[in-house]
């Protein structure tokens, strides 16, 4: 029985032997794991870490982008009301002009645009200053019949004249719109510096 002990005893010393190896095997596999999955848990979060500075940049960015656009809409909407004020006083500075330089204005007008038989439709406004007496010496210096319209025009001033073939329309408002879809990039320069 001893030898049958003995036996035993090797058997178990061998089984222990092997199972430390296999537990330190084990413990050598875990700890590798462990140390691969802990070095590409470090690697992913500094990678989300770059990418949510370079989004943070991004978004600054876009930010201040959308805040240099808003400015330059504001500057803009404040130089858009300068230059309407502007031509708002111009507008007043004809309607204040004298009667005389007034009538002139529009015989002037008349002349480049208008022919024997048209009809003159005065804005309501200008009925007292732009009159059949007005009209009637008009049309003898252009040598060209003009009819004045017995209709009043709704506009701040001027007239329109209406041919058989063509209306063209020599508002006040009219004119100024004209002059200023010319001349705004030049008057923006001399307003604005630029």
């Amino acid at each position: 029985m001893q030898n049958a002990e003995k036996i035993i005893s090797v058997i178990l010393s061998e089984a222990k032997e092997e199972a430390s190896s296999i537990l330190a095997n084990a413990e050598q596999a875990r700890d590798k794991a462990c140390a691969e999955l802990s070095a590409r848990l470090e690697s992913e979060n500094a990678l989300k870490e770059k990418n949510a500075k370079v989004e943070a940049e991004n978004v600054i960015t876009r930010r201040l982008t959308v805040a240099g656009l808003d400015a330059r809409m504001q500057t803009l909407s404040a130089k858009q009301a300068v230059i309407s004020e502007a031509y708002e006083l111009a507008f007043e500075k004809i309607k204040a002009v004298d009667k005389a330089r007034y009538k002139a204005l529009f015989a002037k007008l008349l002349a480049s645009v208008a022919k024997a038989g048209d009809e003159i439709i005065v804005a309501d406004s200008d009925k007292d200053v732009l009159d059949a007496k007005w009209l009637e010496s008009v049309s003898v210096k252009l040598g060209k019949k003009l009819k004045l319209s017995s209709c009043a025009l709704d506009a701040k001033g001027g007239l329109v004249v209406s041919g058989t073939e063509i209306e063209t329309d020599l508002t006040l408002e009219t004119l100024v719109a004209e002059v200023r879809e010319k001349r705004e990039a030049e008057v923006l320069a001399q307003l604005f510096g630029g």
